[in-house]
């Protein structure tokens, strides 16, 4: 008797951590489940908010496509209820400007943004405060090569070679990523000169911005063959620098940024501009 009793208490024993098992399983099953739906609902009000700064962004660049508008921080909705963004980037790649300039690539990074989400989401961009704002101009050595009339023009930083020769490149020494009134730039290009083919014509120089324009200066010539570099004698110095010596003006800074500084990275030259407390509605 007292045995049958022991077994039907373990029996519900077992039973009753069987449906405690069951119960604790499926409220992990729903904690997830909700979960992944505030994730997904997060990610869609980002998106929906990223789309609509992107249409916006577009009408205020005079692009022929949105651009990318990347919404940084996670989760997205207590930036959203708090009406402020840590991070905002916009990038657009290959923007034509002119015959000439035709891949430029714009690029903005808005820190710390003032933007209700209301605002946000029915396009009141004159409410939109940014609170500091770098915005960049990149123009890639196909449209330098196309000013200079150089096909598959080939650019680098050169702000060391320039150093070392007594040049004075702002911010030598510090990198590409460095922004200065000027700095090294090393362009090089490769033609058929008296017989020779495929002679690799490079000019070291400096960019500088002049306004908002960019001023491409050479300063020194080397030609280069297959059996190492060739002194340039001056006079043929003379007659191939002016070649690659332009001014190239990119338009305006996103947001209308007055540009202040010129860099060079490889394939490219780039013009950035500082700005604090801007509203986005004032556009390009």
């Amino acid at each position: 008797m007292a045995g049958a009793t022991t077994a039907r208490h373990a029996r519900r024993y077992q039973t009753t951590e069987q449906l405690r098992g069951l119960v604790m399983k499926k409220a992990v099953v729903v904690v997830i489940v909700l979960a992944a739906l505030l994730v997904g609902a997060d990610l869609a009000l980002a998106a929906v908010a990223e789309d609509r700064l992107a249409q916006e962004a577009r009408e205020q660049f005079e692009l022929s496509e949105d651009p990318d508008v990347t919404i940084h921080g996670f989760p997205f909705t207590p930036q959203a209820v708090g009406g402020t963004y840590q991070r905002i980037s916009i990038d657009a790649e290959g923007v034509p400007v002119t015959d000439v300039l035709r891949e430029l690539d714009l690029a903005a990074e808005l820190r710390d943004v003032h933007a209700p989400l209301p605002d946000v989401l029915r396009g009141d961009t004159d409410a939109i405060v940014i609170s500091e704002l770098e915005g960049t101009v990149t123009i890639t050595q196909d449209d330098v090569g196309r000013a200079l009339k150089l096909p598959e023009l080939r650019i680098d930083d050169a702000t060391d070679e320039l150093t070392g020769e007594g040049e004075t490149a702002d911010d030598a020494g510090s990198g590409s990523d460095a922004y200065g009134s000027t700095a090294g730039v090393r362009l090089a290009a490769t033609t058929d000169i008296a017989g020779e083919r495929n002679v690799e014509v490079v000019a070291y120089g400096l960019i500088e911005l002049t306004g908002e324009s960019v001023r491409v200066g050479p300063r020194r010539l080397e030609f280069g063959t297959d059996s190492g570099t060739v002194e340039v004698p001056d006079e043929v110095r003379n007659a191939f620098l002016p070649q690659f010596e332009t001014t190239i003006d990119p338009g305006n800074l996103p947001f209308g940024v007055t540009p202040s500084g010129v860099a060079v990275r490889r394939g490219a030259l780039v013009v950035q501009g500082e700005a604090s407390d801007v509203r986005f509605g004032q556009g390009a």
